[in-house]
Order: C-alpha cells, then structure tokens, then sequence
C-alpha cells in the first residue's frame, strides 16, 4: 500500500492493479484529484511500490474525461466497450473491509468499512468489481457516470452512505 505521506499534495480518489500479471504486482494504476493544479486538476498515474514513484501521468481539465481514462488504463485492466457493456444489467456500490485473518475483503456495513467498492451485476447473478475507494463521494460519482453513459441502473446503493472519508490500510 502507498505511505500516507506521499499524498500530501493530491487526493487519491480510486486505486486499482496495473496488471494480472505476477510480475508487476509492484504497480497500481490511481486516479488523482490535485487540489491546487486549477487547470488539469484530474489525473491518472501508474503508481510503482518499489520506488514510491507515480510515473506517466495522464492529465484533464473534466473528471469524466478522467474516470474513462483510468478504467481502461494498464495492462488486463478492465476495458469499457459497448458489448461488454451490455453483458451487465446493473451497477452498484457495497462497503468492505479488510479480514486479516482470511487475507481478504467482505461486504459491511458503513461503521466498519476501510473502502467503498463498486461493481457491475450481472445477469446471471454475480459481480464484478472495477473499482475501490476511500471516498464514498468519488464512488458515487463513479457510479452515477457509468450509470448514465450507459443506462444501466443503481441495482444497490448502501442506505447509510455516509460522506466522510474511509480510512485507508496503510500497511
């Protein structure tokens, strides 16, 4: 996980995996709101463990321009197109958090959650995550893009949406 320090001059608003691939589990592609930058305030950077270095940036004036953008970043990393799409009947949004004991994530409530995680239905039953983040606020913003470019509808939404900010892992 990226040192809290780091951040110091940019809200991280969602993070993913560059890659599947064993050999660059050192890189996380994150999406970036930098406060005091009043041109291109939206960026995507490829965000690398072993140097704490964020490398290639790419840079927007419109959040919408920069969400696209970091969906479709990295390598294997989920690409948006038209017929996957249409593979998917809904989006929606649940709160997890961290067991340390299983090494993995489970959905719960807002009290305990460290992320908010977005997901796609499908229609067969199933989800498919394509994004986590430690603002609600920027999940939903998320899921309100998607949901209108795409007409899909907000299957789920938890009630208790708080919007303050999740407290991240720092390992």
């Amino acid at each position: 996980m990226i040192k809290k320090r780091k951040y110091s001059d940019k809200w991280i608003l969602a993070i993913k995996s560059y890659s599947n691939v064993s050999a660059d589990k050192y890189l996380d592609i994150v999406f970036c709101y930098l406060p005091h930058n009043k041109i291109t305030p939206y960026v995507t950077w490829i965000y690398n463990h072993s140097d704490g270095g964020f490398h290639e940036g790419h840079y927007f004036n419109l959040i919408n321009k920069a969400i696209l953008d970091f969906l479709i970043r990295g390598k294997k990393a989920v690409r948006f197109n038209d017929d996957w799409i249409k593979q998917h009947d809904a989006i929606e949004t649940h709160y997890v958090r961290y067991l340390k004991e299983h090494s993995c994530w489970e959905e719960c409530n807002a009290e305990d959650a460290q992320m908010i995680s977005v997901y796609l239905h499908k229609p067969e039953g199933g989800i498919e995550c394509i994004s986590d983040h430690y603002d609600p606020k920027d999940a939903m913003r998320i899921v309100r893009w998607i949901s209108n470019q795409y007409e899909l509808p907000i299957q789920y939404q938890p009630k208790d949406v708080h919007y303050t900010k999740l407290q991240p892992i720092i390992k």
